[in-house]
This record gives structure tokens, C-alpha cells and sequence, in this order.
């Protein structure tokens, strides 16, 4: 009786080692195939309509971009530098013309942090809940690192830039 404990105990302990085991194994295999898909997305710019580009493969929220007659108009920058600078890139596969406006939805990392890879002669243009957000909730987590970050152009609810 006593070593028939035992043994069943031990299978017990057997068990849980294995399955353990098991569930290590399988969360090993899940987190490698996940991240070669992450690794698997390639950043370009998909062609919509008439000159009108959107980023593909971007974390973060979307950024789009308008090539015309005058240059180029983007909307939002992209999460980090290195995105903005991906998003440059792109750009500059698709025209020679210069990006004259960078558009801004609102303050979010995912839309502005990538204003440091974009040209000094960029014009920043937001609403002024945006540029106030900006600069009261960006601002101060990110001093020094963000060379280039408020809007020059605000706007209440409408602006129109001319040709």
C-alpha cells in the first residue's frame, strides 16, 4: 500500500515536470515563429490615387503622403526618427520634389515622434489643441531628443495653403 503511494505521487510530480516542460516548449515555438512575422514586414509606399501614397508596414498609426505640382504633403511622421526617416525614404523613390508640408493629426507618439528625420524647411502645421498638447504632455518627457517637434502653422478648425 505504501509504495503504491509512492508511485502515484511520483507519476504526479513526473506529470507536472512534463507538462511544465510541454508548456515552456510550445511558448518558445510561439514567440519565434511570432516575431520572424513582425520581422517580415517590409516598410514601403502603396500607391492609392493620383499621387496620394500610403505607407504600408509602419507600427503605429498611419502616415500617408501627397506628391503635387508644388511638392510633397505628409501626413503624420511615423513613431521614431528611424520611421521618419523610413517614410523620407520613400518619399524619395517616389519624387524629386521636396516635402513642403508635414500635417500633424494629433500629439501621439505614433503620429510625431518621427519629426527629426524630416527636412528643416518642413513646414509643421497642426491644430492648436495638438501643438498645446504637444508641448504641455510631449515636451517634457522628451527634451533633447526631439530636435525639431511644434507645429510653426496652427489652426483653429480650417486652414487652406495655397498653391
Amino acid at each position: 500500500m505504501v509504495s503504491g503511494s509512492l508511485d502515484r505521487r511520483f507519476r504526479r510530480k513526473i506529470m507536472k515536470k512534463r507538462n511544465v516542460i510541454l508548456f515552456f516548449a510550445v511558448m518558445f515555438l510561439l514567440i519565434g515563429s511570432a516575431a520572424g512575422l513582425w520581422a517580415a514586414d517590409e516598410v514601403k509606399a502603396v500607391p492609392v490615387a493620383g499621387g496620394l501614397y500610403l505607407m504600408e508596414g509602419m507600427d503605429g498609426g498611419n502616415v500617408a503622403f501627397l506628391v503635387t505640382d508644388e511638392g510633397v504633403l505628409v501626413v503624420d511622421s511615423g513613431t521614431s526618427p528611424e520611421q521618419g526617416k523610413l517614410v523620407m525614404d520613400e518619399i524619395a523613390k517616389k519624387t524629386d520634389k521636396p516635402v513642403k508640408y508635414l500635417v500633424l493629426t494629433h500629439y501621439h507618439g505614433d503620429h510625431t515622434f518621427g519629426l527629426q528625420a524630416f527636412p528643416a524647411s518642413t513646414v509643421v502645421i497642426a491644430q492648436q489643441n495638438t501643438a498645446d498638447n504637444m508641448h504641455k504632455l510631449n515636451e517634457p518627457r522628451l527634451r533633447g531628443m526631439m530636435e525639431k517637434q511644434m507645429p510653426e502653422m496652427v489652426a483653429a478648425q480650417k486652414l487652406k495653403v495655397d498653391k
